[in-house]
């Protein structure tokens, strides 16, 4: 939010899981009240997914994405999924105003980092 343009309003939808801790959840409610935006929270409880984890590198959570499109109102046609370990540099609505065209859904490659050699000075 400090990134973003003033004039930029944002909302955010967090899938959360039903044992998040309240003291998150208020630190994420002041952030609403300190800048233009909305917070809804998306609790997992009682929403399961009936997929088998076929690949090791697949996480649980992971397949949450692909229900995004039932878990966020009906009425949101358009939406940015970021997960927590991205840093956002500047204001999203440059991301969020590409024109995709046709597309449904459009992603980023993961870059690969390998942080176990040792550089020599």
């Amino acid at each position: 939010m400090e990134k973003g343009n003033k004039n930029t309003y944002y909302t955010f939808y967090l899938i959360i899981p039903s044992n998040f801790s309240k003291i998150f959840t208020n630190q994420l409610l002041n952030i609403k009240s300190k800048y233009k935006c909305n917070i809804y929270f998306i609790l997992l409880k009682g929403k399961i997914i009936n997929l088998i984890n076929t690949k090791q590198n697949i996480t649980f959570q992971n397949y949450y994405l692909l229900l995004i499109g039932e878990l966020i109102p009906k009425k949101i046609k358009k939406c940015l999924y970021l997960n927590t370990n991205i840093l956002v540099n500047k204001d999203l609505s440059c991301l969020f105003n590409i024109d995709m065209k046709n597309n449904y859904i459009a992603g980023v490659v993961s870059p690969k980092f390998n942080f176990s050699e040792k550089k020599k000075l």
